[in-house]
């Protein structure tokens, strides 16, 4: 038998090329494309969740009383003005009249009026949730002030409110 023939049923197996990848499926290059997609991904569905979910801020509360008639202190008020001082209710409701959050005021800062006294406190309402269409502030039991969402994310989460006058 000659080298060249060979029986049929004989043959050797050939061996096909080896394939080729596309230049960016190597292995390192994969692997760093599908670290960034992930990455990607996952910025993205913490974005959703935080949006849908709404979040929340802090709520700074600036009020002022103010008592031309005299009498009001830092440590509470006089005459009329009698329920607000240290521990006021500083309550935060939604546009359903659900309270969102509460804090109270503190210790505040004398004001010196002419012919009276009076008194500027600052608090914060902690974790006032986001997403809401509007909010409402009230200090004590003198009524609220209403604002929108909107309102409130231009003013950088801060209202002021006074209460008293000439």
């Amino acid at each position: 038998m000659s080298e060249h023939l060979r029986p049929v049923g004989h043959e050797e197996p050939v061996t096909p090329p080896a394939p080729t990848r596309a230049p960016w499926l190597r292995p390192p290059k994969l692997f760093l494309l599908i670290g960034a997609a992930v990455v990607v991904v996952a910025a993205i569905v913490v974005t959703l969740v935080l949006t849908l979910s709404g979040g929340s801020r802090n709520l700074m509360v600036a009020f002022d009383l103010l008592d031309f008639d005299g009498g009001s202190t830092c440590a509470g008020g006089a005459g009329g003005y009698g329920d607000i001082g240290p521990g006021t209710d500083v309550v935060v409701r939604d546009e359903d009249n659900h309270v969102l959050g509460t804090a109270q005021l503190g210790d505040g800062k004398s004001a010196n009026l002419p012919n009276g006294g009076g008194c500027a406190w600052i608090t914060t309402v902690k974790d006032v949730p986001t997403g809401k269409n509007f909010y409402s502030v009230e200090v004590g039991h003198r009524g609220s002030q209403v604002y929108s969402s909107s309102q409130l994310d231009k003013n950088g989460w801060s209202v002021e409110l006074s209460l008293g006058g000439p």
